[in-house]
């Protein structure tokens, strides 16, 4: 039981808020693997002096050893520059989401940022996109923060576009876009891989066969049999491994499951 629970905790995948680059789950399941070598580590100490089954033995090790190789590499450097880039991006968003502040305001809390940034230029080099993409936006970053009609975000943008959209159609009676292969791109490829086996008969009544209710030829109770194990077999790997568990949560079952391996 305390393998199993070990294991489903391992392979849990861990929640998103936002996703990447807004949280960062990727990071946070790695550290999370580094948590599940210890544990992985303990346990197989643990039972070095008992008799285990051959297979399960030699599963077991082959997971410490890839874990012992995945956080043993570069990848751990990596990850703590990964850290580091979301730490100033996470300290620019709270500069720019500052929607009361004036574009003066704005641009003396980014020029006191971009000056962090420039101390930390030998160490972090990764860090200079962000002034090489300000300087490239500078121009016309601003406005936004003078005048409230104009939009701030990405997202504010596209809700003006398609309010403008409506107004369009609303005025002109025009529901029709020039732009076919782009809005109807997806619906054509659907058509396209149903009809592609039928591509040298073009018949409608060979079309309309793919739509057709095909007979089933099996009993209702197989079936409904069928589906109830199904049913069964979902909900159990659902609730176990596909379960999202965070950092602080794996690290603390972690350390629960060392607990009771002690009283092994």
């Amino acid at each position: 039981m305390i393998l199993q629970e070990g294991l489903i905790t391992f392979i849990s995948k861990m929640p998103s808020g936002q996703g990447f680059p807004y949280d960062l789950p990727a990071v946070n399941y790695s550290q999370k693997m580094l948590a599940s070598k210890l544990f992985f580590d303990e346990l197989l100490i643990s039972i070095s002096d008992k008799e285990l089954d051959s297979k399960l033995l030699s599963s077991l090790q082959n997971i410490q050893y890839t874990l012992n190789e995945y956080n043993s590499s570069d990848i751990q450097t990596n990850l703590k520059e990964i850290e580091i880039l979301y730490a100033h991006f996470v300290q620019l968003r709270s500069i720019l989401e500052n929607d009361d502040f004036s574009s003066k305001e704005i641009k003396s809390e980014l020029k006191s940022f971009l000056h962090l940034l420039q101390s930390q230029k030998n160490e972090h080099p990764l860090l200079q996109v962000i002034p090489t993409r300000l300087g490239k936006y500078w121009k016309d970053l601003f406005h936004c923060y003078d005048d409230k009609r104009i939009p701030r975000t990405n997202l504010d943008i596209e809700r003006s576009f398609n309010h403008l959209k409506k107004i369009k159609r609303k005025r002109t009676g025009v529901n029709k876009c020039s732009m076919y292969f782009t809005h109807e791109g997806r619906s054509l490829i659907h058509i396209e891989n149903i009809t592609d086996k039928y591509k040298d008969d073009f018949s409608e009544s060979r079309f309309l066969e793919e739509f057709t209710a095909k007979r089933v030829f099996v009993t209702k109770e197989q079936l409904e049999n069928q589906a109830q194990i199904r049913d069964l077999d979902k909900s159990f790997f659902k609730s176990q491994y596909h379960k999202k568990i965070p950092l602080l949560d794996a690290e603390l079952t972690f350390e629960k499951l060392a607990d009771r391996i002690k009283l092994i």
